[in-house]
């Protein structure tokens, strides 16, 4: 008898552990079950913590981490679970969903190098459970005067796809990979909307940066579409940076490199196919063709282009804010012109930039709501200086902001019904207009584009809403606000992208800012 009372007490004490050791964290987050079909927040193991507690508790500050169930669509490129990080504010029906940039991977080696060189953007393994972020994230008044009290959400970038993937499985030989970054996406506000209180909201923004810049152009119609159908009653509104890249003759070029040394941006034609690249309909329609030869049709698929965000412009329904640098970074490394990192006459460059600042300004007038300062600079949403840069005394966040006013009183005046909205079913093969073109600010205010070198032109009155808001100068770093850049040398006369520009000014010869800029930009 004892025997056996010893025997029972064993095989209980053995249950306990079992039962207690399998509802401790570990290191393998997807072997919990059963697994729920919502995001989860993520346990972090003990061993990576500094507090005591299985759940790491985030700052008020900070946006916490939820993840997706392993048997949910969404994943990252190493094919685990996608997420997002959410900042709830229950008191607010505003939100904003952020899409970090990235750029991109299309084939076996840049891929490989990708994932060595930062692992974030291919899984997820590696993520933090707690994130916080400034620029048009950040909680603060001061920096995010108005929208710092809204619902944060910040998506992840892991799929590698400029947010346009539905490859669930891509071998490129022995390595697979996932290609879901449209599914992230729809998966994200799906889960918003039925499990974290957007169905309530009354305002969303989509917004986006470089990568993610690109995912805004290339989704927003359709989660316009998908949240309609959800039983969300609201336009969404969009905001676009650093992505209204120009096919100019290099870099086409080089897209349509086929060699075995291509630059990486001719990658991006073959993304399309291995990402399986989910692109709006009338876009790829528009670039893609089929020729006749020899009694043989050949398609032939441009739809690449559409990736460019002058190219994908007319052809968004939802509005969209256009931020861009006059002098993007990476478009003057993708033409081949990386005057920053290497020494080319002056005459070569007083040409690209002018040509460069001319083709912007040409592509922005198609653009009702714009912020686009003379600065070499990439990506600003999430910068704290994103209230600093200005066009004279304009900054992006207020002209945004006006935007968006103006956007409610017209959707106001014209009473605007949700009906109008196609289904998500239907938008991929809709082809309807555009969204129409507000061409007058908020009411009592006066309309204007607001140039600025030395004489710029004055508004009318102090209730003047500005929402487009373009330099004109043809010289980089021409506006006083744009953030120093700092070079090696002072020989060349281009060496105003970082130095004292009055500097340069006298050393020149000349006696004001005024008489340079018209010497060398025409007027």
């Amino acid at each position: 008898m004892n025997n056996s009372l010893k025997f029972v007490k064993l095989l209980l004490g053995f249950l306990f552990l079992t039962l207690t050791a399998n509802s401790l964290p570990t290191g393998n987050h997807d072997k919990r079950s059963p697994e729920i079909s919502g995001p989860q927040v993520v346990r972090v193991p003990l061993s990576l913590v500094t507090n005591t507690r299985e759940q790491l508790e985030c700052l008020p500050s900070q946006m916490t981490l939820y993840k997706f169930s392993k048997r949910r669509r969404a994943k990252c490129n190493d094919h685990s679970p996608a997420g997002y990080y959410l900042r709830r504010r229950p008191e607010s029906k505003q939100w904003v969903i952020y899409l970090p940039g990235g750029w991109y991977c299309a084939d076996a080696t840049s891929c490989e190098n990708r994932g060595f060189q930062d692992p974030q953007l291919v899984s997820s393994y590696t993520w933090d459970q707690c994130k916080e972020r400034s620029g048009i994230m950040s909680d603060s008044k001061d920096y995010n005067p108005y929208l710092f009290d809204a619902n944060m959400v910040y998506v992840p970038y892991c799929s590698s796809d400029m947010w346009t993937g539905r490859a669930p499985r891509h071998n490129f030989g022995n390595a697979s990979y996932a290609f879901m970054g449209s599914v992230i996406l729809e998966d994200v506000f799906r889960h918003l909307i039925t499990h974290r209180g957007m169905k309530d909201a009354s305002g969303i923004i989509l917004a986006g940066s470089s990568a993610g810049g690109t995912g805004v152009f290339m989704n927003i119609d359709r989660i316009q579409s998908l949240i309609t159908d959800l039983g969300v009653k609201v336009r969404i509104r969009g905001i676009a940076d650093s992505a209204w890249y120009l096919l100019r003759p290099e870099m086409e070029q080089q897209v349509q490199c086929k060699g075995v040394n291509c630059p990486q941006v001719a990658n991006l034609g073959k993304g399309v196919t291995v990402w399986q690249a989910n692109i709006p309909a009338r876009c790829h329609q528009s670039y893609t063709t089929v020729t006749s030869s020899h009694a043989q049709a050949t398609p032939l698929d441009e739809s690449w282009k559409c990736f460019f965000g002058y190219v994908i412009y007319p052809y968004v329904t939802a509005p969209v804010f256009v931020a861009q640098w006059m002098f993007d970074s990476f478009q003057i490394q993708a033409d081949d012109a990386d005057f920053l990192g290497r020494s080319r006459e002056s005459r070569f460059y007083l040409g690209y930039i002018r040509n460069l600042s001319i083709e912007i300004r040409t592509q922005l007038e198609q653009v009702d709501g714009v912020f686009s300062p003379s600065c070499i600079d990439h990506a600003v949403l999430e910068r704290r200086e994103w209230t600093s840069i200005l066009v004279s005394d304009i900054n992006l966040s207020s002209a945004f902001n006006c935007w968006e006013k103006s956007l409610q009183e017209a959707e106001s005046h014209n009473k605007t019904s949700s009906n109008d909205i196609m289904s998500f079913n239907e938008q991929a093969q809709s082809e309807t207009g555009s969204f129409e073109v507000i061409e007058q600010a908020a009411s009592n205010s006066t309309w204007t584009s607001y140039w600025y070198h030395d004489d710029y032109i004055e508004t009318e009155g102090s209730t003047t809403c500005i929402y487009r808001a373009i330099d004109t100068s043809c010289i980089p770093q021409w506006n006083r606000s744009c953030q120093r850049l700092f070079l090696h040398s002072n020989e060349d006369i281009f060496d105003f992208l970082g130095v004292d520009i009055d500097s340069l000014v006298r050393r020149n010869g000349f006696e004001s800012r005024s008489e340079f800029y018209k010497a060398y930009c025409g007027g």
